[in-house]
């Protein structure tokens, strides 16, 4: 630009070389035009050659042309080698006349209107380089800001993040106290079904009991018959047993009756001592309840521990082994009872 004003500062009137500016502009009607201008005093024919007709446009030459009377039909090389045959044989000056002064004064005009819309194009590149600037800062300070809200959104990120492995944590302990509370509800009902069972089991003993008291209620009353079965005789206690009977009174209240083959069979035996006895008023009496005092106890408890020992047996050997403690427990206490009921 810098270039076309001190071109367009020049005087009109001064003499003008043939300058000759090459532009190299990319957009507009002068896209790499080269602009030839000549003085008025300069012949035409002695800047007249096919690099200068190769310059100028197709109309200017068909114009040329029509002006010497010669054919306008055909390419630019055509009518550039019909001008320069025609130079040759006649002088150019003469047959042609010069481009008028209008012509550099419109080429002058289109430089001022492209150099004006240059500059206009400047101005607008101008503002938008500056626009864009401001932009870029804005953004630089933007991009300081989404820094800074980065670093802030990291450190909250940090604190989200543990806090949600505590809750993990929280969330596992509550989980595995909901697992112990579903195995103590397990538990709970297992007990309860055993607790049921051992109900059951208690109200089974509690007929057996009854029972054994119903049976032991009957020996009570059939006792003192059968202990009768140890009578007197002669005012001296003897031992009445039957002939083949396993049964046989304890030593520790038996009589003084020896045991030998001739005396069995139920043949009365009178002890060695039995005189001495003999003589007291009392000693039936007291043989009489020394068997009353031995023998109902004993038949009542060897009875009542048979009878517990069996449905004992057969009960737990019923029950899996969970639950054997249960009726161990059961036992034990029936038999203190039983035992508290005999004494």
């Amino acid at each position: 630009m810098a270039v076309f004003s001190k071109f367009l500062a020049r005087p009109a009137a001064a003499p003008l070389q043939a300058i000759r500016m090459d532009r190299g502009v990319n957009s507009g009607p002068l896209k790499k035009r080269r602009l030839t201008i000549r003085a008025a005093t300069t012949p035409e024919s002695a800047s007249l050659s096919k690099s200068t007709l190769r310059k100028t446009s197709k109309a200017k030459l068909e114009s040329r042309l029509s002006k010497l009377g010669l054919e306008t039909s055909g390419t630019k090389e055509v009518l550039i080698e019909r001008l320069m045959m025609a130079s040759q044989q006649t002088p150019v000056q003469a047959s042609v006349p010069a481009e008028p002064q209008e012509t550099a004064t419109e080429e002058v005009e289109l430089l001022q209107t492209e150099v004006a819309r240059l500059q206009a194009e400047l101005a607008t590149t101008t503002e938008q380089l500056e626009a864009a600037s401001a932009a870029a800062e804005a953004e630089r300070l933007e991009l300081g800001q989404l820094g800074s809200a980065m670093a802030r959104l990291q450190a909250e990120h940090k604190e989200d993040h543990a806090q949600l492995l505590a809750a993990e944590a929280a969330a596992m302990q509550l989980q595995e106290s909901c697992n112990q509370v579903d195995s103590l509800r397990a538990k709970q009902t297992s007990l309860a079904d055993s607790i049921t069972l051992m109900q059951s089991l208690l109200e089974e003993k509690d007929s057996e009991i009854e029972l054994l008291k119903r049976q032991l209620e009957e020996f009570s009353v059939r006792a003192p018959a059968a202990a009768l079965a140890v009578g007197m005789e002669g005012g001296v206690a003897v031992a009445d047993r039957p002939a083949g009977s396993d049964w046989d009174l304890p030593s520790s209240w038996r009589p003084a009756v020896p045991n030998k083959p001739s005396l069995a069979g139920g043949v009365p035996f009178v002890s060695e001592g039995a005189g001495a006895a003999a003589n007291t008023k009392d000693a039936p009496l007291k043989s009489l309840d020394i068997a009353k005092r031995h023998t109902t106890p004993l038949l009542l408890a060897l009875a009542g521990a048979q009878v517990t020992a069996q449905a004992y047996m057969a009960v737990r050997s019923s029950l899996p082994k969970d639950y054997r403690f249960v009726l161990d427990a059961t036992a034990l206490a029936t038999g203190c009872t039983l035992l508290a009921l005999i004494g």
